[in-house]
C-alpha cells in the first residue's frame, strides 16, 4: 500500500507493482482510443465543473440579497419589497 501511496503522490516508480502501474498508464497514454474517451470524460467534468461554479455564484448572490435585504429592513425599516430591491441595488453597484 505505501509503495502505491508513493508513486500516486510522487509518481516515481519504487517497485514492481508500480512498475506494472507505469507500463499500463503508458500504453493508455497511446492508445488513441483511451485518449478519445478521456478527452469527453474531461470535457464533461470541466462543463460540470463551471455549471457549478455558476450555480453557486447565483445561489451566493441571492444569498448576500436576502441577508442584505434583512439588514435594511432592520435598520430603516423599509418593506420586505423595497429592501430586496435596495439589496438588489447596493450589490449590483459593488461589481462594478
Amino acid at each position: 500500500m505505501d509503495e502505491l501511496l508513493d508513486y500516486l503522490g510522487s509518481g516515481k516508480v519504487t517497485g514492481s507493482f508500480t512498475r506494472e502501474i507505469e507500463k499500463e498508464v503508458e500504453r493508455v497514454k497511446k492508445d488513441d482510443g483511451y485518449r478519445k474517451e478521456y478527452d469527453v470524460m474531461l470535457t464533461i467534468e470541466e462543463q460540470a465543473y463551471a455549471e457549478g461554479k455558476a450555480e453557486g455564484i447565483v445561489k451566493g448572490k441571492a444569498e448576500d440579497i436576502a441577508i442584505l435585504a434583512k439588514y435594511f429592513q432592520t435598520t430603516e425599516g423599509v418593506s420586505e419589497t423595497e429592501a430586496l430591491e435596495k439589496a438588489k441595488l447596493a450589490l449590483q453597484g459593488s461589481e462594478d
